[in-house]
């Protein structure tokens, strides 16, 4: 019976296999999320072809961030299946111009030609006057999908007019900036053709007034400058400003291919373009040498298939702090040749260095792809894996690495492009480059685009982030959730708000060090001698015994008449290890030993016959320098081995065990507090203490 129960648990297992892949392709794959232009956000993802039909629109998708619904935001098509563009070609036909307008023409027709099915153009010509072609049932200036109406169109443009010198460039300009405007259509463009003639201008508004008005429509402005004598900084200030391009051509042979060639800019330019940072780990090697002329052609390949206005950044071994960038496949092509071998094996310094380089590219949408070999070489990297996986996630960089060897090949690359959003591609040939290369290719081809604008606001500390995208189709939804790291602009990093963190609160903890050490000295150096309590700063009599702190410039001279003995000897003292003795008499009977203060440990003799006095004051036979002893504070008073203590009218009293006394007989062990000043009295009695 279990066999037989474990045989049918098999083959469910088995029968569910092919609903898992097909639950793995139902999958949508958020490719990169940018913020580079926060508030304004893009987020890159791909769908299964086999999932839908057609084109994904708005309606289908549903877009949180934060869990927080993004109700307005704009979905771009995949670029392999462009958008439409509107187009306004603007002829000069004056002066010069006149004859080649023939060859203007063909020119501008092949133009026409390539225009795809939804894609809409209008004709203006212009010489001291402007002429719209393409007309509406209201005659009034609009565009037309149809290729042979354009045609006609242009056919029907008079010829060039020689002797009339005069323009109206700027007018026609602005008329046809706000044609371009009217279209519905997303990417718009308007093409001038003219020689510029700098001294028939007569147009009423100025070039200042067309470049503000393109600029704030976002519609590029391409010129061409056709003759040998033509007024090209006008024209080149104009396409620089408007994010257009400028062409020459002294003659009219150039000016077909100058045409075909804006059609394929214009075309591409209704699509976001990708920036690529290609890096090359070439070290000097047998296995990059034999993959070498297979990895170079797969790269040669990609930039050729790539569209005009991607950039891409090469970066090698040979010039990791100096890398070549440009959108020019000839050029790159030529880069990729130079390349050499190189006797450094630092993948991990070579791959963060293209990681920040890919911080700067232009496009919204940039990865890096890696291409490494395996090698028997340690690598020698300052940086480390950690450091390149956190350099790529808080960039929201994207890593593809394309690994050629054997299995382990990758140098712990692997995590890497996972954690980063990319892939990565295990090749165990260069035979196989191309082909995955061309695959990654189309993959970047295939991708929608959201455009939208952020919700999120800074915070102190950085937190990762979630988007989310909900794909309606007939037959399913599709779900797909990624995060995202995000410092914002003017925020400082994690590490210096974590360092900065750090070092605050150990202020803070210092300073309540210092604060409860201090108050504790304080509370220690206002403590009452007598009874403990805390006085205040300003108090000059303790409020709780009645203590009198006597400052000495506030204390007053208290003096008595004191009959000294023949016996008072002079004072002195001499260090012994840890009791000060102070000229101790052989044989003395009695003596007081200081507990506190800086005489602590210090003995003072008492005379055995006669008076001894304390204070302040230097003429005294034991002189305490506090403020709160007077300056004749006391006296011993000595007969027949009996000692007393007299209080001299001090200003803090005299206490014996803590008990104000004006004239009291001491016992060996009493306890006496002058001021803050706290001594022993010790007595020997029959013999030597």
């Amino acid at each position: 019976m279990k066999k037989q129960f474990f045989v049918l648990v098999i083959l469910i297992y088995i029968s569910l296999i092919p609903f898992q892949s097909l639950a793995l392709e139902k999958s949508i794959q958020i490719n990169q999320i940018s913020t580079t232009r926060y508030p304004s956000m893009n987020v890159f993802f791909s769908v299964p072809r086999n999932r839908i039909n057609g084109l994904i629109n708005n309606n289908q998708v549903t877009f949180t961030e934060d869990g927080i619904s993004i109700e307005q935001f704009s979905l771009n098509s995949p670029r392999i299946s462009r958008e439409a563009t509107s187009t306004v070609l603007l002829i000069d036909r004056s002066g010069s111009m006149a004859q080649s307008m023939q060859e203007v023409k063909e020119a501008a027709k092949l133009f026409i030609n390539e225009l795809g099915r939804e894609d809409q153009a209008s004709i203006i010509s212009f010489t001291d006057k402007i002429t719209e072609h393409i007309m509406d049932t209201n005659q009034k200036p609009t565009f037309s999908s149809d290729h042979y109406l354009l045609t006609q169109a242009i056919n029907s443009i008079p010829p060039g007019i020689e002797n009339v010198d005069q323009t109206t460039l700027y007018d026609a300009l602005l008329a046809g900036i706000n044609l371009s405007n009217q279209s519905k259509i997303k990417n718009k463009a308007v093409v001038v053709l003219t020689d510029a003639y700098k001294g028939g201008e007569k147009s009423k508004s100025t070039i200042e007034n067309c470049i503000k008005l393109a600029k704030q429509n976002t519609i590029p402005v391409y010129c061409i400058g056709l003759g040998q004598d033509i007024n090209s900084p006008p024209l080149q200030k104009i396409a620089k400003e408007t994010n257009g391009t400028y062409f020459y051509t002294p003659t009219t042979k150039e000016l077909q291919s100058i045409y075909l060639d804006l059609s394929k800019t214009i075309q591409q330019n209704a699509n976001f373009p990708i920036g690529t940072v290609m890096a090359i780990a070439n070290t000097n090697t047998p296995p990059f040498k034999n993959s070498m002329i297979t990895i170079f052609e797969s790269i040669n390949t990609f930039f050729l298939t790539k569209y005009d206005k991607d950039p891409v950044l090469l970066v090698t071994y040979n010039n990791q702090k100096n890398p070549f960038l440009s959108q020019d496949p000839d050029e790159l092509q030529r880069e990729v040749s130079r390349i050499t071998l190189s006797d450094t094996n630092r993948v991990f310094d070579l791959l963060s260095d293209s990681i920040q380089y890919a911080k700067m590219l232009s496009s919204d949408r940039k990865s890096v792809i890696l291409f490494v070999t395996d090698s028997d070489v340690n690598d020698e990297s300052i940086k480390t894996k950690k450091r390149c996986i956190f350099e790529a996630v808080t960039a929201n960089i994207p890593v593809y690495v394309l690994a050629v060897g054997k299995p382990d090949v990758g140098y712990d690359l692997k995590d890497i492009a996972e954690k980063s959003g990319g892939e990565y591609y295990p090749l165990y040939s260069a035979s196989d480059v191309p082909l995955e290369l061309k695959n990654l290719s189309d993959k970047f081809q295939q991708e929608y685009k959201i455009e939208f604008l952020s919700k999120l606001k800074p915070t102190y500390f950085s937190k990762t982030h979630y988007v989310k995208i909900n794909i309606s189709t007939n037959q399913d939804a599709l779900t797909a959730k990624k995060g995202f790291f995000f410092i914002f602009p003017n925020q400082k990093s994690p590490v210096i708000v974590w360092i900065g963190s750090i070092i605050l609160l150990f202020i803070i903890i210092g300073l309540l060090v210092y604060y409860f050490t201090a108050n504790s000295k304080r509370n220690q150096k206002n403590k009452c001698p007598i009874c403990g309590y805390i006085m205040h700063l300003l108090d000059i009599k303790c409020p709780k015994c009645g203590y009198r702190r006597i400052h000495q410039a506030e204390e007053k001279s208290v003096h008595s008449s004191i009959s000294e003995s023949e016996n008072t000897i002079p004072f002195y003292s001499e260090e012994n290890e840890k009791t000060r003795i102070v000229n101790r008499k052989k044989g003395s009977l009695a003596w007081i030993i200081f507990v506190n203060g800086m005489n602590k440990n210090t003995t003072f003799d008492i005379g055995a016959e006669g008076v001894t006095t304390i204070g302040r004051d230097s003429t005294n036979h034991i002189m305490i320098d506090d403020a709160s002893i007077s300056r004749k504070h006391a006296k011993f008073l000595s007969k027949e081995n009996e000692y007393f203590i007299h209080d001299l009218g001090s200003g803090n009293g005299t206490f014996v065990n803590q008990k104000e006394v004006e004239h009291i007989k001491l016992n060996d062990g009493d306890r006496i507090t002058l001021g803050e000043q706290e001594m022993i009295f010790v007595q020997v009695k029959g013999g030597k203490k």
